[in-house]
């Protein structure tokens, strides 16, 4: 299953009164209001939004932008890998809305690993999305809402010893079905989507001046050591040294 090839993600707050003027993408493009109220223009219909609503827009649509209120919104533009994507104005929830803040966070970083995790993040929203009620044609339902589900506990509790087996077996599947549908969806298996949300999670928290074995615990690492092992196998350099460069990129 592949993954959506994220070009770009931003997030941005407009002023009130704002206008952004009719536009296309040649590629997919995103667009999650965090919060604000405005009209957005998708083609030639014409939409009211607020916060958690998402934009899906397919290439070379023109689409245009009045804001109300002081908005915040993520965008991105991307290529659909192999989830299901369907243009339109969803009413989304404050958890799309998080993930998509989250999303573009990984793309800031400008690491490879974060660009695998803003992919899934954002096959995790079409999922959402694809499976909401109201949607027609879509197959797989029950699924979705399965495999939603067992995300919504890892997104929840990754810093638990989550055990994937038990986790199968809560949404009704054996551990091998499970594992086949979540990585055939999402493209990884749902122990990596773990330590994945984990590392994510870790980063955030790099950036203050916590501990690193408080950080490590907090995240549901077993151990400093574990955590500093794992974390320079995926990204390529020790906790500390992520912080310095953080540190350094911030007071740029």
């Amino acid at each position: 299953m592949r993954l959506p090839d994220i070009e770009y993600a931003l997030r941005r707050t407009r002023s009130a009164g704002g206008n952004i003027t009719a536009h296309s993408h040649e590629s997919w493009e995103m667009v999650c209001y965090i919060s604000g109220e405005g009209k957005t223009v998708c083609g030639n219909v014409s939409y009211d939004y607020r916060a958690d609503t998402v934009c899906l827009i397919p290439p070379n649509t023109h689409h245009k932008e009045i804001n109300t209120t002081e908005t915040e919104l993520v965008f991105c533009a991307f290529v659909p890998g192999d989830q299901e994507c369907r243009a339109g104005v969803y009413n989304g929830d404050a958890e799309i809305s998080q993930i998509a803040v989250m999303l573009a966070s990984a793309m800031a970083s400008r690491n490879v690993t974060d660009g695998t995790v803003a992919g899934l993040y954002l096959a995790v929203i079409l999922t959402k999305l694809m499976s909401s009620e109201g949607i027609e044609g879509v197959d797989g339902g029950e699924q979705n809402r399965s495999l939603e589900s067992a995300f919504h506990y890892i997104f929840d509790y990754y810093n638990t010893d989550i055990k994937p087996r038990e986790l199968a077996a809560s949404v009704g599947y054996s551990y091998d079905r499970f594992r086949h549908i979540f990585k055939d969806r999402f493209g990884i298996t749902p122990k990596q989507m773990i330590l994945y949300k984990r590392i994510d999670a870790a980063k955030q928290m790099l950036r203050s001046d916590g501990k690193i074995e408080n950080i490590a615990r907090d995240c549901g690492f077993g151990s400093a050591s574990q955590f500093n092992v794992i974390f320079k196998k995926t990204q390529g350099m020790t906790p500390g040294e992520y912080r310095a460069v953080s540190r350094k990129r911030q007071a740029n």
